[in-house]
Formats: C-alpha cells, sequence, structure tokens
C-alpha cells in the first residue's frame, strides 16, 4: 500500500495511506517515524516507528475540540483535521518497533500496515492501556477509567477491580 508524506518536521516523519473502510466508518493508517536524538541525547535507538489508526469519522465528537485546539486554517480538509486528531492525541497505535536502521523499519511498517488493513478489527481489539482501553476506544476518543466505569454502570476503583 502506498503512504503520502502527511508532515515531516526536524524530530518526526508522518505518512499518511489511502482512505479505508471498515464498514462501520473510514478510517486512515498513519506511518509515523520518530527521530529520537531530537527528543534525548544518545538514546538507545535512534528511530522509534508505529503504524497508526485514525479517523475522523469516528472521533466526529472531539473533532471540533481537535481542531480548535491546533488553530486549523481550514477545517473542511481532511488532512489537516488528521493532523489535528493526532496532535489532540486520537488515535490508536497498532504496532511500534524501535530500532537504528531507518530503512529496514520503514521495510517493516510497510508491511506491518497490509496486516493491519487486512486484519483491522484484530488490531483494533487489543487493550492499548491499563484501564483496558482498546483501539476502538482510542480512535474514537474514548480514553482512561471515565470511559471504562461509565461503560460498566457502576463505579469501580482499581483496587477492587482485580
Amino acid at each position: 500500500m502506498k503512504t503520502k508524506l502527511l508532515f515531516e518536521s526536524n524530530c518526526q516523519q508522518c505518512r499518511l495511506s489511502k482512505k479505508l473502510n471498515n464498514g462501520d466508518w473510514d478510517y486512515y493508517l498513519l506511518i509515523v517515524l520518530d527521530i529520537m536524538n531530537e527528543y534525548e541525547q544518545n538514546p538507545k535507538s535512534k528511530y522509534v516507528i508505529s503504524v497508526e489508526a485514525i479517523s475522523p469519522t469516528a472521533a466526529n465528537s472531539k473533532v471540533k475540540q481537535a481542531v480548535e485546539s491546533c488553530d486549523v486554517q481550514n477545517p473542511n480538509n481532511v488532512k489537516e483535521i488528521i493532523v489535528a486528531l493526532h496532535t489532540y492525541g486520537v488515535y490508536a497505535i497498532l504496532w511500534s518497533k524501535a530500532g537504528n536502521n531507518k530503512r529496514e523499519l520503514l521495510k517493516e511498517a510497510r508491511h506491518e500496515l497490509m496486516m493491519i488493513s487486512g486484519f483491522f478489527g484484530f488490531y483494533m481489539d487489543v487493550k492499548q492501556n491499563m484501564f483496558g482501553n482498546t483501539g476502538w476506544d482510542l480512535i474514537c476518543g474514548n480514553v482512561g477509567w471515565d470511559y471504562i466505569t461509565k461503560i460498566d454502570g457502576d463505579v469501580k476503583t482499581l483496587s477492587n477491580n482485580k
């Protein structure tokens, strides 16, 4: 699957897939390459690469907040909305790896991109944090303990939720 450069800075490069659909809503896959030398001195790995899912459709309730927070010039431009949602943190990391060989990491990420596009639901079902949020929660912006307790219908604490 081909990707196009979405944005690039001194510390990060982000590539965007074509629009995909899971049956409920459209989504995009991103390949994000972080250059660790820009974040810390003498990092163990020069690069961290990830494949992330983002959906303006699924995150409908968060789009306005992200666009306002990121001061988007054209709120009707899908690419600007995707950048705003990414900056705002409304996405799911479906695969990541650290290493020193940029070319090899990009090759692996492209392979994972193809796997994820074919098995999207399986990748999204994986719990993404200690609260138990899945990729489905993260791509919609429903993150954290408050969301879990609202879904379960009763208030639980971490100590009695063993």
